[in-house]
């Protein structure tokens, strides 16, 4: 498996000492030729344990986990040397050969020294529950591809009508060097047409992409004049080595002017650096976002996965995705596909070895699930793409049965025809379950939530549905599915609602007491400002949903009524029915009201400011209702002369009138008439003996309607 394979250019076959050699060899990561000389010195004297885990891990390297077990439990049987992180490994191996009883005896040994490592609990939680993995075995059928050989295929990529991948064949004699880690060719990219699966077509891929070193994954721009590859580094004819005299992966751009012509000669991505590994690219559809895997510091584990986000000029510094997606291990081989995350790793729960993982990833990421059997098994299973419909797909696996070390094998799900949808609805204030909540989903599935709050419902395959929880005088809620997923034949979803406060109106006649059908009722929050207008019913109700402590204006609107604003004050509860009582006033020719309390000093027509606030609310009757015009009738008491008080009652109505139409009024809306002592309310006319309070009951401004206009 080509995972991080970096190599040692200064590799050199040494002198001395079997143990000398082996020890060089492994440090030069030449690990085939080192296992063969530990194995050697642990043969020849079975007390040498460092040789057998040497031995061990230089098989583990190689991605054998058949020997690493061997020579694991071989090592074993002297605890003293071994390292807690052996066991772990050990334990690992095991369950790469499907010992998974025995596997959890070595990793729960090494849980002992590390309790809250992720990774270790991870993997016995795996074990506890395997058979979770087997569940959808049915709907995935897995084949061989033929492009597969004796050595080694992996890291597919869809290329036009084909794919891309990496081999260690050596098909066309080209290839002289071989790599000390494994004593395989060095990996090459070839092109092959999937559409004719009966051949094998591969064929080198490029004439300026492959060189004698490392060739690996790479991902493709949309128009696919781009490309994002990993190669060991080396740049110009020349070999960039880090300190350690290793030739790195790094990330190479190369690119074409148009589809006839190859891919000019890569140059190194930007934030490359010769110290550390970065291979396994894949860019997102909207060609902002790259994702790749890496061993730079700070990371989770041996190697995690990145993302660079493109500012339109260049690509930023490497972001971890988190311990959601890397843990202690390795995770690697990421592929972005409708912001799903496909990647590899051997530090989430799993069947043994590499598993294939998908992520749901966006501002967040979520839902970190295992793939599953049969496209995993208990050996590495990795470098996982899927087409467009999330149905068929390849990957690459070295498990039993197969043609070389790693082969790729095509998948295609088969789905369900029907997925069950299954939701909770709860009270947004409280948490606890909503009991009959209404269910909409799509146009034809309603249903109710049961009294825990739960819902479920079948929806067909490749649908795509709005859902919407709602209840009579609660909030309602909405969400949408696609029931289109990897895997999944069942969805969840959670919505939460809350209990709303209704305001409940009834208009009535103020003056008969009769419902009042067909008012505009205006209802006007001065907290937010927020408005909303309803109808009344035949029984004259109108509800509205309020604000708790909050006040509102309420405009009352019907033809043939003066029309008036009232207010109330929601002080004290959060949630149910407030009723309350409103009136309106027909209009009516000659109406006379005359309870506005105009005042006036003594023998004067001045408006004093109690007199003001009278004539204010007129004012405010003639702006809410421009189709009357009024008649302001001006009648004194009968002290004094006759001709005099009626002098003054007009001075007293005149200035009322000039007060009005000074605030905007228009004029001829309204007129002001002194009647002086003619319109006395009581008995004391003049020579009669009455009471300040009786004259005072005479002393008044009426108001009355001249005209109305429809």
């Amino acid at each position: 498996m080509f995972a991080f394979l970096a190599i040692n250019l200064d590799a050199q076959q040494g002198t001395g000492m079997v143990f000398k050699k082996a020890e060089k060899l492994f440090n030069n990561y030449e690990y085939l030729a080192a296992a063969d000389l530990y194995e050697r010195l642990a043969n020849k004297d079975s007390t040498f344990t460092y040789a057998k885990i040497q031995a061990a891990e230089s098989y583990r390297k190689m991605s054998q986990p058949k020997k690493a077990a061997e020579w694991y439990g071989r090592a074993i049987q002297d605890p003293a040397i071994m390292k807690p992180i052996h066991l772990l490994y050990y334990g690992q191996a095991l369950m790469s050969m499907e010992k998974y009883d025995s596997a959890r005896i070595y990793l729960e040994q090494y849980r002992a020294s590390s309790p809250d490592e992720y990774r270790v609990n991870e993997l016995i939680a795996g074990i506890d529950d395997m058979a979770s993995f087997y569940k959808d075995s049915s709907l995935i059928k897995i084949e061989s591809t033929i492009f597969n050989s004796p050595q080694s295929e992996f890291g597919p990529a869809y290329y036009k009508d084909g794919i891309i991948f990496s081999s260690s064949r050596n098909q066309f004699k080209l290839i002289k060097h071989k790599t000390g880690w494994d004593n395989t060719n060095y990996y090459q990219l070839y092109y092959a047409d999937d559409k004719s699966p009966a051949i094998d077509n591969s064929v080198l891929f490029g004439n300026h992409v492959n060189t004698r070193f490392h060739e690996g994954t790479v991902t493709f721009f949309d128009d696919f004049e781009k490309m994002i590859f990993t190669r060991n580094n080396f740049y110009n004819h020349e070999v960039k080595r880090s300190e350690e005299k290793v030739a790195n992966l790094q990330l190479f751009l190369s690119e074409r002017k148009n589809k006839n012509e190859e891919y000019t000669n890569p140059i190194p991505f930007q934030f490359n650096d010769p110290e550390h590994s970065y291979g396994h690219p894949s860019i997102s559809e909207d060609e902002m976002i790259l994702y790749f895997a890496s061993d730079i510091p700070g990371g989770y584990g041996a190697t995690d996965i990145y993302r660079s986000y493109f500012d339109g000029e260049k690509w930023g510094e490497p972001e971890n995705l988190g311990p959601q997606i890397n843990t202690e291990g390795n995770e690697v081989f990421p592929f972005i596909r409708d912001n799903i995350l496909f990647f590899s790793s051997n530090g989430h729960r799993g069947l043994g070895g590499l598993d294939i993982y998908r992520a749901d990833i966006g501002d967040s990421i979520y839902n970190v699930a295992n793939a599953g059997h049969p496209i995993n098994s208990s050996k590495d299973d990795f470098s996982a793409i899927i087409d467009d419909e999330r149905l068929n797909g390849y990957f690459s696996s070295n498990r039993d049965g197969g043609v070389g070390s790693d082969d790729i094998y095509s998948f295609t799900i088969k789905v369900p025809e029907q997925v069950i949808l299954t939701g909770i609805v709860t009270n947004e204030i409280t948490g606890e379950p909503v009991n009959a909540a209404n269910i909409q989903i799509g146009n034809s599935i309603n249903t109710f939530t049961f009294p825990d709050g739960r819902f479920e419902a079948k929806l067909n395959r490749q649908g795509s549905y709005n859902i919407e929880a709602s209840k009579s005088y609660w909030t309602s809620d909405a969400d949408s599915v696609v029931t289109l997923q990897f895997r999944e034949d069942t969805i969840s979803i959670s919505m939460t609602i809350r209990p709303l406060l209704i305001a409940e109106a009834s208009l009535k006649n103020q003056n008969t007491g009769v419902a009042i059908e067909g008012a505009k009722l205006t209802f006007i929050n001065k907290i937010n400002g927020d408005t909303a207008s309803y109808i009344t019913t035949a029984e004259g109700l109108a509800e509205f949903v309020a604000e708790p402590f909050s006040t509102y204006e309420i405009l009352h609107e019907k033809e043939g009524f003066f029309t008036r604003i009232d207010s109330i004050t929601l002080k004290e509860r959060e949630s149910g029915i407030i009723k309350f009582n409103l009136g309106m006033v027909p209009i009516e020719i000659g109406l006379i009201e005359h309870d506005y309390d105009i005042k006036f000093e003594f023998n004067s027509d001045e408006i004093i400011p109690e007199s003001a606030q009278a004539l204010d609310f007129i004012i405010t009757v003639l702006e809410l209702n421009p189709n009357i015009k009024i008649e302001l009738r001006s009648h004194s008491d009968s002290k004094g002369q006759d001709e005099y008080n009626l002098k003054l009652s007009q001075r007293r109505a005149q200035a009322a009138e000039a007060y009005v139409l000074s605030k905007g009024i228009e004029a001829g809306r309204i007129i002001g008439i002194g009647y002086g002592e003619k319109a006395l309310l009581n008995g004391c006319a003049n020579g009669v003996q009455c009471t300040e309070a009786q004259h005072r009951e005479n002393r008044r401004i009426e108001f009355l309607v001249i005209e109305v206009n429809y």
